[in-house]
Formats: C-alpha cells, structure tokens, sequence
C-alpha cells in the first residue's frame, strides 16, 4: 500500500511538471518531439511562415513613427508651455519629424521628467529649476545627464489680488496660490516671494481652480510665473473686481531673476488702459536628456535640433506666440552643456548671415557693409564697456579691465551694468535688454547699451540667430543717451531725413560711418 502511494505521488508531480517545461500542456515540444529514424526519411518539421507584405508594411510604418517622433513635456493647460510645444508641432510637422507635446507639471518637475521619465525626449524648464535640480543632493551628476538645446524667452511672474490689496506687501501672511506642486510657478513664485521677503501662506491647487476660488474669496492671490500674455489670466472673468500687483524689483533677487513690465495691451481685464506695471522675470530653457551620440534616441533629438534651428524663421510669424522674438539660438546658458548636435549645428553656420531686423532702403546698403566701430566704450563714463565678448569661432571683443568684479560689490547701477555684461557675453540679448531697461532710466551709459542691442548694425557684428533689431528704437534710446550726456551716441544717430534722396555715403557720412575721433 506505502509502494502504491509513492507511485502516485510521484505520478501526479511528473504530470504537473511537464507542460510547465514544455510551454505547452499536454504536449511536446518539437525539440523534444522524436525524429522519424525511418532510412531516407528526414525528421518532420513544421514549414516556417513567411510574413505577409501587409505584415511587413505595418512593422515599416511603426519603425518610420517611432524614430521620427520626439517628445517635449510642456506644462499646465492655459500656459505658455503648452502653447509653444504646440507652436513647435505644427511648424515642425514633416514627413521626416513629428512633435508630439506631453501635458506637464512645468518647469519644476520637467526637469526630472527629461532625467528620468521615459519616453520624454524634451522638456522646457527654467535657470532657476536647474539650479534646484542640481542642488538635489539625491542627483547624481546633473550637468553630464541634462543638457539645453537653446536659452528661449523669459517667464514673467503674475500676482492677480482683489483691488483693495494695492501692495504687494499685504499679502504677507495670506493665503495665496502657486499653482500645482511641482510646477515652475511652485519654485519659481516661491523663490521671487522669498527674494522680496514676503510670507505667505502658500497653497497648491491648478490655476482654474485657483482662480475660482479667488473669485469666492477663499484666496487672497494667485500667483502665475509664466510668459505673457498667459491664456488662462487673459481670459480670466473677474469683473472689475481684480487687477495684477506692481512687484519691485530689489537687491535680493537682482543676480537670480530680471526686471520685466505688463502693459494694458498685455491685460486689459486686469491692468488699466495706459498703465505699466513692473514685475519680475525668469529664463526659460529648452532642456534635453544627454543620450549617447550613437544612440536612436540621440539622433531623434539630433533630427529635431536640425528642423528646429533651420526653420526657426517661421516662429516669428504673427500666428505664433510672441515671446518666440525674443529668443536668440546661440545664447549660452552659463554652467550647463549644450546638446552636442546642437552646438554643431550652430558652429557649422557661425558665418552665415543672419537677419539684421527692420532694415530698408537705403540704410540696408550701410547696414550690410563690413562694421566699423571707432568708438572707445571705456569713455563712456566709469562704468563697464558696453562692447559684449561674446564667444564665436574667432576672438570677439574683450572685455576691458574697468568692468567691476563680481565680488567687488558694485553701486546699484554698476552692478545692474555688470550684469548686462555678463549676459550679452553668453549671447542673452533678451535678459540683457530687461536689466538695461530697468537701468536706463537712470542711467546714459544703460540706455547707449540697451540701443546696441536694437541697432542691427551691432546684433550683425555679434552670433544672433532669432533675435530681431529694431531700427527706429535702437535710434531713439541712442537719442536718450546723447540728452544723458553721452557723447559718443551722435556718432551712431542717422539724420538721413528722406531716405528715398540720400546716397549710400551721405547716410553713410550722417551716421558717424567711416569718420575718426
């Protein structure tokens, strides 16, 4: 009876074994299947199936998808983000390229999204949240993993409060909201709060909610860091009951964030007609995982890169978002690596020309002949030159040795022109543009600055590729530097009255061209 028990133990362990083993139950495989020993006759086998021509079309359209589409992680409904990536889909659009925009967080966690999530080929995030992402002490070698294809535009912060609150100041232990955790107005609104030493009592809700229950009065503010004009604060229906608070622009956030404006035009339900508010700003990126040079993913974004910067042109159009005219390719961002193609991409073309902005006529044939700048900016009161060294395939102009050390703590004004320096150096023509505007209003030497960066004869001499001139302004803010007492700006003035009666060399002569001090 024990011998009859063991068989039948051993019986039903070998019957549960074997289909476990063979991957079919119940049967043999055909590796373990006997061969015919029969003389003459070879082992049976089962005829291999050729794929059909419909199967093997289908495998080539979705191997053609995958390696012509690449991801960018945006941010929330109604912002800009959103609304770029979307502008990148449709220029971009090809049979070669496909931009396909993820719904994100926003720069606070797009960051770790391009790091870490996968799938995710792009991501806009901000100076300032790369900075956070590579203070993570749980980060390991965040400037070899995450690179930047391009300084694009500056995001600037928006605090919408009921009327009676016409300080921001008295939002000083309130509730006020920073969007979803995680976001980029989640870091960046609670670093500018910081900056100005304002606390609050902060919330996280998603911004139509937010502004909902601002309406009730559940809030006292909200708080939006984002590129004008935002599409959820422009549609916003509040009455007359909410306006956007003025934001100083102090000491303790001048080496981290930009002095920026709203206007009426911006906001005309929440900003009154001819009014100006100041604010700050924030530099936005577009960020890039670093994958190795020979990899698919890498030759995805390498493919991107190429469309991207070579159709740039068309992100200027009216149809598009208008914060795409302040981005200029070849801006560095100081401390991060730029994505290899990309940065191929742009040292391949450094000589090409690039677009000098509103240029007609007869001033065109001055514009586009060889530069020559006969003035010393060191004479433009004591203070740094105003001539950026910014970096290109040969030496570009050097910095004199009168620019202030950064540790020298500079005066107000000093410090602010320093700054403008520094970026102009690393190409960031738009940030630049905010300090020195901030600072013209005080100062000559700002205002001779601030028109460089408008006068497309300067923006030629220098790596721009996207950034536009502006004639008439370059003229008017070198017009405010010469009542400021800065001499120098009538050599750059052109009082060519009619342009249609002058020749080359008279608008020539009239612009200071070609004259010696």
């Amino acid at each position: 009876m024990k011998t009859l028990f063991v068989f039948l133990v051993g019986l039903i362990a070998f019957s549960s074994s074997a289909p476990a083993q063979t991957g079919r139950p119940g049967k043999l495989t055909e590796i373990q299947r006997p061969a015919d020993r029969s003389p003459g006759v070879a082992a049976a086998r089962p005829r291999q199936r050729k794929p059909s021509a419909s199967v093997s079309a289908q495998s080539a359209v979705s191997t053609e998808m995958n390696a012509n589409t690449v991801t960018v992680v945006a941010g929330t409904p109604g912002g800009t983000y959103y609304r770029a990536a979307g502008d990148l889909a449709f220029v971009l659009d090809d049979e070669h390229l496909r931009v396909l925009p993820v719904l994100g967080k926003g720069a606070g966690q797009n960051v770790y999204d391009i790091r870490f999530l996968r799938g995710v080929d792009l991501g806009f995030v901000r100076l300032d949240t790369l900075e956070q992402f590579r203070k993570d002490k749980r980060i390991v070698d965040p400037e070899r993993n995450i690179t930047y294809v391009a300084r694009l535009f500056n995001d600037e912060l928006h605090v919408i409060a009921a009327r009676d609150i016409t300080d921001i100041r008295q939002l000083a232990g309130k509730r006020v909201s920073f969007d979803v955790r995680g976001s980029g107005t989640d870091y960046t609104g609670r670093s500018m709060f910081k900056g100005l030493s304002i606390e609050v009592e902060a919330v996280n809700v998603d911004q139509p909610t937010a502004l909902d229950l601002l309406k009730r009065g559940e809030l006292s503010a909200v708080v939006s860091v984002a590129a004008k004009p935002v599409d959820v604060l422009t549609t916003f229906q509040g009455g007359d009951r909410f306006h956007l608070l003025s934001v100083p622009y102090v000491h303790t956030v001048v080496d981290k964030y930009f002095p920026a404006t709203l206007k009426h035009e911006d906001y005309p339900r929440l900003i009154a007609a001819g009014n100006t508010i100041n604010t700050l700003a924030v530099g936005t990126v577009l960020g890039a995982f670093n994958w190795p040079e020979k990899s698919e993913r890498y030759k995805r974004i390498a493919r991107f890169v190429d469309a991207f910067f070579s159709k740039f042109d068309n992100f200027l159009a009216p149809s598009r978002h208008p914060k795409w005219n302040e981005v200029n390719l070849a801006a560095e961002v100081p401390g991060w690596k730029r994505f290899p193609a990309a940065q191929q991409w742009l040292q391949s073309r450094m000589d090409e020309p690039t677009a000098t902005g509103s240029v007609t006529g007869v001033q065109r044939e001055w514009v586009n002949r060889e530069p020559v700048d006969n003035i010393d900016h060191r004479h433009l009161e004591r203070t740094p030159s105003a001539e950026p060294g910014l970096s290109r395939t040969e030496p570009g102009p050097a910095l004199p040795t009168s620019a202030p050390s950064p540790t020298s703590a500079p005066s107000n004004e000093g410090r602010l022109l320093a700054r403008a320096v520094t970026l102009l150096q690393a190409g960031d023509i738009s940030g630049a543009r905010r300090i020195l505007e901030y600072a013209s209003e005080r100062s000559g030497v700002a205002a001779f600055k601030l028109a460089e960066t408008y006068d497309p004869r300067q923006l030629a001499q220098w790596p721009v590729r996207g950034v536009q001139g502006d004639w008439s302004k370059s003229q008017a803010l070198y017009g405010r530097a010469l009542e400021a007492g800065i001499a120098q700006a009538s050599q750059r003035i052109c009082h060519t009255g009619s342009h249609h009666e002058q020749t080359a060399a008279s608008a020539s002569l009239s612009c200071g061209i070609g004259e010696t001090q």
